[in-house]
């Protein structure tokens, strides 16, 4: 650890040709490398993948209230993206 991230509005899901390790779609992981103490997670709005939590709970001590900072992008709510995403494609099936 000892990154700064965002995890904002993700659908996760679960492939059967990957494994997954852990019981958290978010995971926070010691790699040696980094100072713990500098890590700032802000995890919001995510749909974890079937059977898992939103994130692991080492990362509790991390979690703040607002995102490190800003791509200047407005987050769809993860329960809209599957709509989002696919509504092109719909487009050019439409009859």
């Amino acid at each position: 650890m000892g990154i700064k991230f965002t995890s904002l509005n993700n659908k996760f899901k679960k492939a059967p040709s990957i494994s997954f390790g852990g019981n958290a779609s978010v995971q926070g992981e010691e790699d040696g490398t980094g100072n713990a103490g500098d890590t700032y997670a802000f995890i919001s709005g995510n749909i974890a993948a079937s059977g898992q939590s939103e994130y692991s709970s080492n990362l509790k001590p991390y979690l703040k209230s607002s995102p490190f900072d800003s791509s200047g992008y407005n987050a769809i709510p993860a329960s809209a993206l599957d709509d989002e995403l696919l509504k092109p494609c719909r487009s050019q099936f439409t009859r």
